[in-house]
């Protein structure tokens, strides 16, 4: 890492930090889970409904800094592909109480093959992932 992202690192308040580690930590989970168990395994252990939901700006906010984050340690995650971060999204934010919905979509290529994302939503509105609506969602 270089010094500088340090520095800016360590200027964060602490409850900054906290959730940057968090976020790093979950990619890395989710990047480890997804090349050892299968994916419905996988899927399982990261699938969580949140306890107690919140919502509005509260939750728009933290959707978004979640996101951000994600992002960002994915960034410095070999192999941190869509899945992994919707994986890793998908668990932080109903770790803060933010209600999303995981999903995986196909486009079929003019050669024929078959292209796949992952992308995480909140109220139709796509926090983690791009492009999605070219892809036909595979589950409601």
């Amino acid at each position: 890492m270089k010094v500088q992202a340090l520095r800016k690192f360590w200027s964060l308040d602490a409850d900054e930090r906290a959730s940057q580690i968090r976020a790093f930590g979950a990619v890395v989970c989710a990047r480890a889970a997804l090349a050892t168990l299968p994916f419905s395994t996988a899927s399982r252990l990261f699938d969580r409904s949140p306890s107690q939901v919140i919502y509005g700006a509260a939750a728009e906010s933290a959707g978004t800094r979640i996101a951000r984050e994600v992002r960002r340690a994915s960034a410095r995650v070999p192999g941190a592909n869509c899945l992994v971060q919707a994986l890793a999204a998908r668990a932080l934010l109903a770790r803060e109480g933010i209600d999303s919905t995981m999903r995986i979509g196909v486009l079929r290529q003019k050669r024929g093959t078959i292209q796949a994302h992952a992308w995480v939503e909140r109220d139709g509105r796509i926090l983690v992932g791009a492009r999605a609506d070219t892809f036909t969602p595979l589950l409601p």
